[in-house]
């Protein structure tokens, strides 16, 4: 394998302080390479994993939002469903209150018409006992 550019330029550099000389120097340049390499491998095995970690963040944050997300629906369903029951409930109360009223309001009437019909009781005898006495 030879080194080209920068790289061999600095071997060949460092080579003869290298022990062994200039021969150990592109030896030492390979293994400048494979560190490099394993470096770059180390370093996307690193990223991958950080990928892999940041997705299974976001899987499971989508999922515990989702679980809150049905809980407020939840909440929510059954918040309506009370307010429902207790405005049920109001309107029930209302209505009989009403219906309590009108049905005094009858009886008052009623017992009007009985006083009436009372006073006019003793007229309408005597009327009748005027006309079945002069037949």
């Amino acid at each position: 394998m030879r080194i080209v550019g920068f790289a061999e330029s600095l071997i060949q550099i460092e080579g003869p302080i290298l022990k062994g000389g200039p021969r150990n120097a592109i030896k030492g340049g390979e293994n400048m390479a494979l560190d490099a390499i394993q470096e770059v491998t180390a370093t996307e095995a690193k990223a991958k994993e950080q990928r892999d970690t940041a997705q299974a963040k976001a899987k499971q944050l989508l999922l515990n939002a989702q679980k809150e997300a049905k809980q407020v629906v939840a909440q929510a369903r059954q918040k309506g469903e009370a307010e429902a029951k207790q405005m049920m409930a109001q309107a029930e109360q209302q209505a009989a209150e009403v219906t309590e009223e009108v049905l005094e309001q009858a009886r008052q009437d009623g017992e009007a018409l009985k006083r009436e019909a009372r006073a006019h009781l003793e007229q309408a005898a005597q009327l009748i006992v005027e006309k079945v006495v002069n037949r």
